[in-house]
């Protein structure tokens, strides 16, 4: 993922992601980004129908923003296992006190959990 300035700069996530988490944003980013998400997928699977998409969050932000994120997969109106989440490795699985409260209600709400490059990090 990068992002594009309006006079066509590229930053990569390194150079913005900080910025997002000093600021207190980055929730607010997240949220937006899988909204986007849910957008294009929703375009995409016009022509292909059995598409999917993944979108990453880290263990706190999916326990801060899941409310969020099922509420969006409910309004998109696309089926919630064409929606998946990947863990990114920021902490282990196990140090997360609501995993399994998380992965329960994401099994639930029909969005699939997975672990993001498992075993790199």
């Amino acid at each position: 993922m990068r992002f594009q300035s309006k006079t066509g700069r590229q930053y990569f996530p390194d150079q913005f992601l900080p910025l997002l988490e000093e600021s207190n944003l980055m929730n607010l980013a997240s949220v937006w980004i899988f909204e986007q998400a849910l957008e294009q997928l929703k375009k995409w699977r016009e022509s292909l129908p059995g598409l999917r998409v993944s979108v990453n969050f880290s263990f706190v932000q999916l326990d801060e923003c899941l409310d969020a994120i099922i509420r969006l997969v409910k309004e998109s109106g696309l089926p919630p296992k064409s929606v998946g989440i990947e863990i990114i490795e920021t902490v282990r699985v196990d140090e997360v006190e609501s995993a399994p409260v998380l992965t329960r209600t994401c099994k639930e709400a029909g969005i699939e959990i997975s672990i993001d490059d498992f075993g790199t990090g």
